[in-house]
């Protein structure tokens, strides 16, 4: 064991930092009183003084730690809170999609695919449903006094939906369908200068009623 040069008490050795540490408050009280005790002494009361700075900047040093720790806990907890806030809004933004959009360049090149030809955009959610695509032919094989364009809506998951397809000026309404592997669809105009704008077709989707088919 030795002994607290303040207190007196009796440690273990090695513990005198982490005594010193626990018992700051104690400390200082007692030191406060050995220098009202022995003012006539200027030295003892120059060392005391010293020591009494030493421990109330301990004293600081703890308190501004502990404030730094609740800070960054609390910091971190914001932080957290913000991410899960972030992602219900992403949820809701999926849910509340009902317009999609896909832009093909090259309206001279699609003029040239082969009739019947199709290409298929990349995979989209509408109205919080994932796996809808829309599959475009530029030239139809569907046999019409005219040339045309077909335009199909299709979806990974069987559903009955109601929307509007728009491609080359044409909008088409498609009420109570059922959609799945097989799209469903109707008839443009073939793209071409007059009825596309910057080399491109827009090909547009608008949901306005769907509901997943369960057991079909």
């Amino acid at each position: 064991f030795e002994e607290c040069p303040i207190c007196a008490d009796r440690i273990a050795l090695g513990t005198l930092a982490a005594h010193k540490k626990e018992k700051a408050e104690f400390h200082a009280e007692l030191l406060e009183a050995k220098l009202a005790e022995n003012s006539a002494s200027t030295q003892e009361s120059v060392s005391v003084s010293a020591h009494l700075a030493s421990v109330d900047e301990q004293l600081k040093k703890l308190a501004t730690k502990t404030q730094v720790t609740a800070h960054s806990a609390r910091l971190a907890k914001v932080e957290e809170q913000v991410k899960e806030i972030e992602v219900l809004r992403r949820a809701f933004e999926t849910q509340q999609q009902t317009l999609a959009c896909w832009n093909i360049k090259g309206v001279e090149s699609l003029r040239q695919l082969p009739k019947g030809k199709s290409i298929t955009s990349p995979r989209f959610a509408l109205a919080g449903i994932s796996g809808f695509c829309l599959v475009f032919k530029p030239n139809s094989d569907t046999p019409t006094q005219e040339p045309c364009s077909d335009v199909f809506l299709q979806c990974s998951q069987t559903v009955r939906a109601t929307y509007t397809l728009s491609v080359c000026g044409k909008t088409l309404r498609c009420s109570d369908v059922m959609l799945g592997q097989v799209g469903r669809g109707g008839e443009f105009p073939v793209p071409s200068a007059s009825n596309t704008k910057d080399d491109t077709v827009q090909v547009e989707v608008e949901l306005h009623q769907v509901s997943r088919v369960v057991n079909v």
